[in-house]
């Protein structure tokens, strides 16, 4: 499985070349590949083509609630029926509006998660921390997310609430639906924007397959002028589902905070970036994780960061 610049790496025994060994490339969104392992050459670069084919627009409105209202009956279907583990990447960035440096959080994932939608809390735990801080970090600039991996609570569609989700809230919002094609597989794409926000240029999609209408991807952009407090923080979230045995599992998610100055100023902002990216899934989990002494463990990790950064003006 590849990261998120489509970088990936294969260990693989010695290579019988008697044998016609093939590599299978395949990613949404892109034309399936099959490479001859015999014919590869270091460096390996592999170009691929884009699929996606837009069949005719289809611009309605009641349409796309039943589409979600469909979406939201299959989800004990389309998801996790029992708890399952995954593995993977989180990293926390953040820069100024010059694209300056300010720190860059990278840690190993690994997470137990329960059955969709049961309630119950997820278990995560940040291993092998990497940090690099610049010369202008202080104390004010880490945030607890990157401490506990809360990312996935907060917007993991197993967890988290969404009111595009709840079959009462369609009153809020305009639909757009429309139709078209990735990796051969017809979806929907379905643009919602809250009626009431004043001002709001809030952009956000669901992409639902259209067979099983499981959701696939979401996405949701708002830069909100509705008052002071919401123009000042601007967010954009997109959280994409990976299928592994008929069932759809979190593949990424990224989440982009852009925090400006007080007294407001367009030009003068930081911009938090968090990835997280799943490589493994395990369906069998055979391990725990100590939820309350990781979390813990690592609150207090944070906290001598803080007081370090707190009685040094900056870190060369």
């Amino acid at each position: 499985m590849s990261n998120n610049e489509g970088n990936f790496k294969i260990l693989m025994k010695e290579i019988d070349h008697q044998k016609n060994n093939k590599l299978l490339i395949s990613y949404i969104g892109f034309k399936p590949q099959e490479l001859s392992i015999n014919d590869l050459k270091d460096p390996v670069i592999i170009e691929m083509e884009s699929t996606e084919k837009y069949l005719d627009e289809v611009k309605i409105t009641n349409g796309a609630e039943e589409i979600i209202k469909k979406a939201i009956k299959n989800f004990a279907i389309n998801y996790a029926e029992k708890p399952y583990a995954m593995f993977g990447l989180q990293s926390e960035e953040l820069e100024n509006q010059s694209q300056t440096k300010i720190y860059f959080l990278e840690a190993d994932l690994q997470s137990i998660m329960p059955k969709f939608q049961s309630g119950k809390k997820i278990k995560i735990e940040l291993k092998n921390l990497r940090q690099k801080d610049y010369s202008n970090s202080d104390s004010s600039n880490f945030v607890i997310w990157g401490a506990t991996g809360r990312a996935i609570e907060y917007f993991d569609i197993s967890s988290a609430y969404y009111s595009v989700l709840d079959s009462s809230k369609f009153k809020k919002y305009r639909f757009v639906v429309e139709e078209f094609m990735i990796a051969n597989r017809p979806v929907y794409k379905i643009w919602f924007t809250d009626k009431k926000i004043k001002g709001n240029s809030k952009e956000s999609y669901l992409l639902i397959e259209k067979s099983s209408y499981a959701i696939l991807s979401f996405a949701i952009e708002a830069v909100n002028n509705d008052n002071i407090w919401a123009m000042m923080h601007q967010s954009v979230i997109r959280v994409d589902y990976q299928k592994l045995h008929e069932k759809w599992y979190l593949k990424s998610l990224y989440h982009e905070h852009k925090s400006f100055r007080w007294p407001f100023n367009k030009n003068k902002f930081d911009q938090l970036k968090i990835k997280v990216h799943i490589d493994l899934i395990d369906t069998l989990v055979n391990f725990d994780i100590d939820y309350a002494k990781n979390i813990q463990r690592a609150d207090i990790l944070y906290l001598k960061v803080q007081e370090k950064l707190t009685n040094k003006d900056s870190i060369k």
